[in-house]
């Protein structure tokens, strides 16, 4: 994903992720964060480009690192996400409440914490580059190709730059299924449910876990699904 993605993808996490908490922070706010992701050495940005008509088809957020990850975001582009937020707190008194209400607190302590590191203590925590355990933290993908295996064809891509990083395992969440939820499809790929996780605005959402260890050896090897020509897309950092 670069820079000239950023309009179209937010416009497309707008659609197809309408009810998400960071959606409501608009569309600046969103591009800042892709951008985060695209930059940060532990972290990846993918977007589904259909080969003919260069058209955004998809987009996956992952974290390899999250910690260092979200050190990185916080200290590069914390003050910055706190300005949008603020702006739309001003504006809209309700998500103004529920900020108060769920989030403002962690936000706050995230900003502190970043703040009070000094250098030396960044240079022995940067060391440690490899981590057990990934997330994807946002796939999302045009409603009108739905059923053509680009969110297939991003996840194996995410996979394989997990596993080059010796990434263990990689998590993500899902709604429920009777709340348009995708369990039944990571199920299907190897991908196990590991509990019920409740957000910080108290919506319910499964946690799945694929272990990249059963991926190298067969059993859970998730392969793209032939497409015809007119839908076949690339998959692009």
């Amino acid at each position: 994903m670069d820079r000239n993605d950023l309009d179209v993808v937010a416009k497309l996490h707008q659609e197809m992720l309408s009810e998400e908490f960071i959606v409501r922070f608009g569309p600046r706010f969103l591009k800042r964060y892709y951008r985060a992701f695209a930059d940060s050495k532990h972290a990846v940005a993918l977007v589904a480009v259909d080969e003919d008509t260069d058209m955004i088809l998809g987009a996956l957020l992952g974290t390899l690192n999250p910690s260092l990850h979200y050190r990185y975001l916080t200290r590069r582009h914390g003050v910055y996400f706190a300005f949008l937020i603020s702006i739309q707190a001003l504006l809209h008194a309700k998500l103004a409440k529920e900020l108060v209400r769920t989030r403002i607190r962690r936000y706050t302590q995230g900003v502190l914490r970043s703040i009070k590191r000094n250098a030396k203590t960044d240079a022995v925590i940067t060391t440690s580059l490899v981590t057990k355990v990934s997330d994807i933290t946002h796939l999302f993908v045009n409603s009108d190709v739905q059923s053509a295996g680009v969110g297939t064809s991003l996840i194996l891509s995410y996979q394989s730059l997990a596993i080059e990083r010796g990434v263990r395992y990689i998590d993500l969440v899902t709604a429920p299924a009777g709340m348009n939820g995708a369990g039944a499809f990571y199920e299907k790929f190897g991908w196990k449910l590991q509990r019920t996780h409740i957000s910080h605005s108290g919506e319910e959402f499964l946690l799945y876990r694929l272990d990249l260890h059963d991926v190298a050896h067969g059993p859970a090897r998730i392969e793209p699904r032939d497409v015809p020509h007119s839908s076949s897309h690339k998959i692009s950092n």
